[in-house]
């Protein structure tokens, strides 16, 4: 699973980063770390857009939801087949939000894990953001 993990996730964002350290953020690693996490932004924007907008129309129809729940709250069969009725009706896939979270979780641990490790393994030569903040020692509101 490990060998997936660093196959799949660790050495494309690790390839990613040097390619924007090297030649987009003029060699500042604080600049290539945020080019990174935007460019992971906007490849997951539909999920996260998605997950949104599914999250919006549970929102909507909670009223409903809460009225189904309390008319059938001695027959929980028949509360869960008026509950996909429900979201059939209005188009909500409850489970949506389980299948975005199981894909964007691991693309996020990757891109925590090459920043992380790559500070401590010293694979760049310029740690600076910015060129006057260091970006391997402690900040002040750390410390």
């Amino acid at each position: 699973m490990s060998s997936f993990f660093y196959t799949f996730f660790y050495e494309p964002m690790l390839q990613m980063l040097v390619w924007i350290y090297k030649y987009a953020a003029f060699e500042d690693f604080g600049l290539a770390v945020i080019f990174l996490t935007i460019a992971v932004r906007i490849l997951l924007f539909p999920l996260f857009y998605k997950s949104t907008k599914q999250q919006v129309l549970i929102q909507k129809i909670h009223p409903k939801i809460k009225e189904v729940q309390e008319r059938h709250k001695d027959n929980k069969e028949r509360q869960a087949t008026e509950l996909m009725a429900l979201y059939k009706k209005h188009g909500v896939n409850p489970f949506s939000s389980i299948l975005t979270l199981l894909i964007q979780r691991p693309i996020v641990i990757g891109l925590s894990q090459v920043i992380l490790k790559e500070i401590t393994n010293g694979l760049f030569d310029n740690f600076m953001f910015l060129g006057f903040i260091n970006v391997r020692e402690k900040s002040l509101a750390i410390a």
